[in-house]
């Protein structure tokens, strides 16, 4: 998630402030509260399964009585005061591994915080999330020799409409025009075809609507009703989004594309 943030951030797209702690404050929590035998990189190195499903568990019983340092309660409270004052926080916590395409993911959600407390307790759960026996398996499958957790802590901004853009038109393959799909409420649920959205062809140049159409929910994802259709909206005024948001929607992206290349 760093690094997508970070791709963002170069791209020339706004971002909502963050904070990120490395898998240095991870590790350093790790070391405080654990002997060496217990800590990620020995647990992957067990003898056997069963060996390090039992030093797993040991782990988690003493993380369980594990508190943050106080080091790590000052930057935590340094993040909330910079962060968090006016406006709730986002806690998104991810597997740091030296295999670079990891298939494995941390059974730990995204939390949103309303008070440095719960932010602590976030960063806490999600350090403790890490000692699972599934997922030292399936490292350990993947061979993996190190892990550790990194956590993103960023400002929570309310979704209005949440967009996808194309800057290559993937269904006519036209250059001059992006696809821009639109629907209110969260990115994750337009994608996942969950929400009905507005499909938008436009003009790269201009930003004037060549197509609109309404598309129902589920026909992305393969679960609309049989008489579920694509209905076709006047292009001349898109309901979700205004001309000028969605000029700027444009400029966006195709800033971005300059700068990332196009896929």
């Amino acid at each position: 998630r760093i690094r997508r943030l970070s791709t963002l951030v170069r791209g020339g797209l706004p971002v909502a402030p963050a904070h990120a702690l490395s898998r240095v404050a991870a590790d350093r929590f790790y070391a405080s509260c654990l002997p060496e035998e217990l800590r990620p990189g020995a647990l992957l190195g067990a003898e056997s399964s069963l060996e390090r499903a039992s030093r797993v568990g040991r782990a988690r019983a003493l993380l369980a009585e594990a508190e943050l340092s106080s080091a790590l309660r000052r930057q935590l409270r340094a993040i909330w005061s910079e962060l968090g004052s006016e406006a709730a926080l986002v806690v998104r916590p991810s597997l740091v591994s030296d295999i670079a395409a990891l298939p494995v993911e941390l059974h730990a959600s995204q939390v949103r915080v309303g008070s440095l407390v719960s932010l602590e307790r976030a960063v806490l759960c999600a350090y403790r999330a890490l000692f699972d026996s599934a997922t030292f398996a399936s490292l350990a499958l993947e061979g993996a020799r190190e892990v550790s957790v990194s956590v993103l802590v960023q400002r929570m901004v309310e979704p209005g409409v949440s967009a996808v853009v194309y800057t290559r038109n993937p269904l006519t393959g036209e250059g001059s025009e992006l696809l821009v799909q639109l629907a209110s409420g969260l990115c994750g649920d337009l994608v996942g075809g969950h929400l009905p959205m507005q499909r938008l062809r436009v003009d790269r140049a201009t930003a004037w609507v060549r197509e609109a159409v309404r598309v129902p929910a589920g026909l992305i994802a393969g679960t609309q009703r049989p008489h579920s259709k694509v209905e076709t909206l006047d292009a001349a005024a898109p309901q979700e989004l205004g001309a000028e948001s969605l000029a700027e929607l444009v400029r966006l992206s195709v800033k971005a594309e300059r700068r990332l290349g196009a896929a």
